[in-house]
């Protein structure tokens, strides 16, 4: 049993025979979920009044790009090292890294090898074994290997197929605006009509945080399609590979260092969507789990560093991207089904719980939709299911982030292979179980219990909609060609 599924069942039977502890943790979720909520409009409010800094470059940037890959498709991986060789920038301003870790099967990473070998000189493939810290580990000793003369680091994830312009839009950017990082948004390849609204969900971090952040230079890079001034990334010691979202790790820390990051709102790479229910929820726990170290980091940083606590701007916008993927409604679902349903059903309780959850899917949602007025109903309601779909994992992600360091780098699954997705994921249905039993006790206890549990009967239809979808994406014409050519 996890550690969030057992808390949860603690709380759950607490309310019955320790209900005032239970308070005290209902009213810290509420007061977590008020200040991210806080956090957010202030966000906003000092993008409003605050300039990028950064200034533009007459260099003429050499660039190393990095593709780290573990236990990857090999044909897929030989498709993204095919775009960036095809790049119109010419061809001794960039070298290609690939950077093979702990692959064990040789049918994986030898024909990426071989790939590499019948390209220039300026490709070139690395395997190691026995690599530490994950992907941050593969990019410190891709870092390592890259040649003297690089001026700027490239990742780019090992399913990610670029625009053949991709480095010339960066060399424009940097000489027209600077910055000591770039960061262009993730995008997704092969959707149709039923994966528009998944796509949305997932756009949703860069139109309502990413440009948010933008004018006062502190976006957070996130990994792919990032572009990092090498001695900034040096300076700071590299990747950072206690975590396991290091792009966000590394954006707070080069963000504390003084360095400013912006966001290029253009599309020059696809990627591949999460494939099943099962690989997107592992995405969401680890964005969820490995943010909210991050936050944590940050929050202790400013509390023992005097200087950093008068940096407010810097920290209300760094938190508002750290809090985009978090959820504090854990411990509050299972105190509003607790008080519910053995009988304790003290009205503080009920009320706080019942506000906490309405307070944190609230925020979750409204983001998909400010602005959206040019999306569809049914894109909406796609955006809006996957949101719910994925939030039980966004909530465990975040409660084991607060009370543990163990956690897990799991890469999200990229072959076109046979899912074993649960058909009832048992999360979802747990949650509808207790809901369904909590309706008459809810309604004694008055409209705002009723509306907490709304959304508690929305998640399995939430999840087997994305489930829906997401099978639609991988047995799509398109999809099926591209990984039959991939072998």
């Amino acid at each position: 049993m996890s550690l969030a599924s057992l808390i949860f069942l603690s709380v759950l039977f607490g309310t019955a025979v320790a209900p005032d502890a239970v308070i005290v943790l209902v009213a810290l979720c509420l007061l977590a979920e008020v200040c991210v909520v806080a956090v957010q409009i202030l966000a906003r409010l000092v993008q409003r009044t605050s300039r990028n800094t950064s200034a533009p470059s007459s260099a003429v940037p050499y660039f190393s790009v990095h593709v780290a890959c573990h236990n990857e498709p090999a044909g897929l991986v030989c498709d993204t090292i095919r775009a960036l060789h095809a790049q119109d920038c010419p061809r001794e301003q960039y070298e290609i890294i690939v950077m093979d870790n702990n692959t064990s099967d040789p049918a994986k990473w030898v024909p990426v090898r071989d790939y590499c070998a019948s390209l220039p000189a300026n490709v070139r493939f690395l395997h190691c074994v026995d690599v530490k810290g994950a992907k941050a580990g593969a990019l410190n000793i891709a870092l390592a290997k890259s040649a003297a003369e690089a001026t700027h680091i490239v990742t780019i994830d090992s399913d990610y197929v670029v625009s053949p312009g991709f480095l010339s839009c960066a060399a424009r950017v940097l000489e027209q605006v600077g910055s000591d990082f770039l960061q262009f948004p993730q995008a997704y390849r092969h959707v149709g009509r039923a994966t528009h609204g998944i796509s949305l969900e997932l756009e949703d971090y860069f139109s309502f945080h990413a440009r948010s952040a933008n004018g006062t230079g502190l976006m957070l890079p996130t990994g792919t399609l990032s572009v990092i001034d090498k001695k900034a990334l040096e300076s700071v010691g590299g990747w950072p590979t206690d975590g396991v979202t290091e792009d966000a790790h590394l954006g707070y820390i080069l963000c504390a260092a003084g360095y400013q990051g912006r966001f290029i709102d253009r599309a020059v790479g696809h990627g591949i969507l999460p494939l099943a229910l099962d690989d997107f929820e592992q995405q969401r726990f680890r964005w969820s789990n490995g943010n909210a170290r991050v936050l944590r980091r940050a929050i202790l940083d400013r509390l023992q560093n005097t200087k950093a606590r008068g940096r407010m701007r810097q920290t209300v916008v760094i938190a508002s991207q750290l809090t985009a993927w978090l959820s504090f409604l854990l411990i509050p679902v299972a105190a509003l089904l607790g008080s519910l349903l053995f009988g304790s059903a003290q009205p503080l309780l009920i009320l706080a719980s019942a506000l906490c959850v309405t307070i944190g899917v609230g925020r979750s949602l409204l983001p998909l939709l400010i602005g959206k007025a040019h999306n569809d109903l049914r894109t909406l309601a796609g955006a809006i299911a996957n949101r719910l779909a994925l939030l039980p994992a966004a909530a465990r992600g975040t409660l084991e982030a607060t009370l543990t360091d163990r956690a897990q780098f799991i890469v999200t699954r990229k072959d076109g292979g046979p899912r074993g997705d649960r058909l009832l994921p048992r999360d979802h249905v747990a949650l509808l179980v207790l809901a369904a039993l909590a309706i008459p006790a809810a309604m004694a206890a008055g409209s705002l219990a009723c509306f907490a549990l709304l959304p508690l009967f929305a998640l399995l239809p939430a999840a087997r909609m994305t489930h829906a979808a997401l099978e639609a994406y991988r047995t799509s014409p398109q999809f099926l060609l591209e990984f039959a050519k991939n072998g």
